[in-house]
């Protein structure tokens, strides 16, 4: 389902238009509420649906940072050629900064430095490669997706959620309307929801380690 077809069926559910015709005003101020909830329920918990398959980045020889692509939020692995970088803190880098900060060869840890931007203004988590490649890389990573407000026409991505979004909009609506006892019922639908959608995902996770074969020095 689109932001923008959800906002449309509670503003419609609360009477406060008809479908096929959401005044403008109140299109924009039901997607800011979507987008208010919706960053409640992606910070709330893990979510399968915002691992990012591992991203390829170039690096060039002597680079002193790297910039990941704005869609990374969390940093959970960072390989190079030769297999993983171990992340490295800054305490150590400065202690062995012969070592680490003023070497040039083959990467083999990865120093985190704070959040920059790039050309779009758009916030983006920046690292440091130790030592610094001696030749251009490529190293992989894999992370979580950075959270991004919805527009009208994006997919809601973690759709497991969107009866509960649907009743947290709802709620908003009403709360608008100015019918606090729809609005309280909406919102114990919504928590409803939202409980239950957790307790599947979980439910699926367990399923997942079941089925999951433990790797054994006895195997194949």
């Amino acid at each position: 389902m689109t932001a923008a077809a959800l906002v449309e069926k509670a503003c419609v559910k609360a009477g406060l238009c008809e479908a096929g015709s959401v005044p403008a005003a109140l299109a924009a101020m039901g997607l800011a509420d979507l987008n208010r909830w919706y960053f409640h329920i992606w910070t709330k918990a893990a979510h399968r649906e915002i691992e990012l398959d591992a991203v390829d980045v170039g690096v060039p020889a002597g680079a002193l940072s790297v910039d990941l692509p704005a869609e990374v939020g969390v940093i959970l692995s960072v390989r190079g050629p030769n297999g993983a970088l171990l992340p490295l803190g800054g305490a150590a880098a400065a202690d062995l900064s012969e070592v680490w900060l003023d070497a040039c060869g083959t990467p083999t840890r990865f120093l985190l430095l704070p959040d920059g931007t790039d050309g779009d203004g758009k916030p983006v988590r920046r690292i440091r490669l130790c030592p610094a490649p001696a030749a251009d890389l490529t190293v992989s990573v894999k992370g979580l997706r950075r959270f991004a407000d919805l527009s009208g026409g994006d997919d809601i991505l973690l759709s497991r959620f969107e009866d509960a979004l649907y009743f947290f909009v709802l709620g908003e609506m009403y709360r608008f309307a100015g019918d606090d006892a729809a609005r309280k019922g909406a919102f114990a639908d919504a928590r409803e929801n939202l409980k239950a959608a957790i307790e599947s995902a979980d439910r699926e996770t367990e399923r997942d380690n079941i089925q999951t074969p433990v790797e054994s020095i006895y195997g194949c």
